[in-house]
C-alpha cells in the first residue's frame, strides 16, 4: 500500500529540508573550486576538472552529482555542464562563501541560543560578530564580500525607485564599498555623494567608485554611526543597517542621523519589511533568521518601522515595495521634530 499522494509530498518537502544543511555546503565547493568559471566554456567531466583543481576524482564525481540533483548543473554521458542556476551562481558567490564559512557554525548553535539568551554567533565564534570581524581580516572579507553581492543585486532597484527631487549630495551611511551610492549617482553628473562608515569598511571602495566613474563626485568619511554622520547632505540612506540592531541601537542610529541632518533632508531606509504572511515573503523571513542569528537582531514589520521612526523624530512619507519575493523596501521619510 502506498502512501496519499499529499503525504508522499509533504514526507519529499521535509526530507529535502532535511538536507539544507548539506545542500549549502555543495554549493559552497562548487564557488570555492570556481566551478561556474571552469565550465563556462562547456561540459567536462569530473576527471577533467579534479586534474585542474587538484582533488580527488572519484569523490568530486559525487560532488557534481549532488549538484546536477539540485539542478545547479546537468549531466550528460558523464560529462557536467551548467544549467541557467549554475550560470547565475558566480553572481552569488559571496553569499554562498559567507554562509559557507562565517554563518555556518552560528547557525548550528542556535537552540542553545534559543536556551541560553545568548546570540548563536556569540556562541559560536566567543565574541560579538563586528567585534569579532575586526579581529579577523580573511572573515571579515568575506562578510564584505557577501554585502557586495547583495549591494549588486539590489541596486537596480533602489535606483529605479529613487526620489532625486531636490537632492545635489546623497550621504550613504554604512555604505560599505560604494555600490549602491555608484548606482545612484551614474548617470546624473549633477549630484555628489559622501560614503560614510567605518574604517574597517572603506579600503577598496576609491577603487570601486572610480572604476564605476563616480570616483570624482564623492568623498569618503571614516564615522561611527552612533556618534556622529556628515553634515549638508540632502539626503541620508541607510541601507541594509538598521536590521543589524536591536531597536534601542537602531534608535540612537536614527537620532545620530537626525541630529546631523539638516531640517530640509529626507532620510530613505531600505530593509527588508517583515509580512503579515510569512510564505508571502520567504526570503524576508530567511534574512530575519540569519539576524537572530547572528546579532540577536531582526527584521521589522512596517509598522515597527513607522514607530522607530517617529521615536528618532520622523515621519514617514511614503513606503516602496522593490522586491516582493524578497520583501525589500523603501521608507522615505523627513524630520518631523527638533532633535533632542
Amino acid at each position: 500500500m502506498t502512501n496519499p499522494p499529499s503525504r508522499a509530498a509533504d514526507d519529499a518537502a521535509l526530507a529535502r529540508m532535511v538536507d539544507g544543511h548539506l545542500i549549502s555546503q555543495l554549493l559552497h565547493v562548487a564557488v570555492q573550486l570556481d566551478l561556474p568559471a571552469r565550465l563556462a566554456g562547456g561540459p567536462r567531466t569530473a576527471d577533467e576538472l579534479a586534474e585542474e583543481v587538484s582533488v580527488d576524482a572519484g569523490a568530486l564525481r559525487q560532488v557534481l552529482r549532488g549538484l546536477a540533483a539540485e539542478q545547479v548543473l546537468c549531466e550528460d554521458s558523464g560529462r557536467f555542464g551548467l544549467t541557467s542556476l549554475g550560470e547565475r551562481l558566480g553572481t552569488f558567490a559571496g553569499a554562498v562563501t559567507a554562509r559557507g564559512t562565517l554563518y555556518y557554525p552560528a547557525v548550528g548553535q542556535l537552540l542553545d541560543a534559543l536556551r541560553t539568551g545568548r546570540v548563536a554567533f556569540e556562541l559560536a565564534y566567543g565574541a560579538p560578530m563586528f567585534d569579532y570581524l575586526v579581529a579577523h581580516s580573511d572573515l571579515a572579507a568575506v562578510f564584505q564580500g557577501s554585502m557586495a553581492d547583495r549591494a549588486r543585486r539590489e541596486a537596480d532597484a533602489v535606483a529605479g525607485a529613487f526620489d532625486y527631487s531636490g537632492c545635489r549630495t546623497v550621504v550613504d551611511v554604512g555604505g560599505g564599498r560604494g555600490i549602491l551610492l555608484a548606482r545612484l549617482l551614474e548617470g546624473r553628473s549633477e549630484l555628489s555623494g559622501v560614503l560614510a562608515d567605518l574604517p574597517a569598511a572603506l579600503p577598496g571602495a576609491r577603487d570601486y567608485l572610480d572604476a564605476a566613474g563616480v570616483g570624482d563626485r564623492v568623498r569618503e568619511e571614516a564615522i561611527d554611526f552612533f556618534v556622529e554622520v556628515p553634515g549638508g547632505g540632502d539626503v541620508y540612506v541607510l541601507s541594509r543597517v538598521l536590521h543589524d540592531w536591536k531597536d534601542a541601537d537602531a534608535l540612537r542610529i536614527l537620532e545620530t542621523c537626525r541630529a546631523d541632518m539638516p531640517d530640509t533632508a529626507r532620510l530613505v531606509v531600505i530593509d527588508a519589511i517583515v509580512p503579515e504572511v510569512p510564505s508571502d515573503a520567504p526570503a524576508a523571513i530567511r534574512m530575519d533568521l540569519y539576524m537572530l542569528v547572528l546579532l540577536g537582531a531582526r527584521e521589522r514589520t512596517e509598522s515597527e518601522f513607522r514607530v522607530l521612526l517617529a521615536s528618532a523624530g520622523f515621519r514617514v512619507d511614503g513606503v516602496t515595495p522593490l522586491d516582493p519575493l524578497s520583501g525589500l523596501s523603501m521608507i522615505s521619510a523627513s524630520p518631523s521634530a527638533p532633535p533632542a
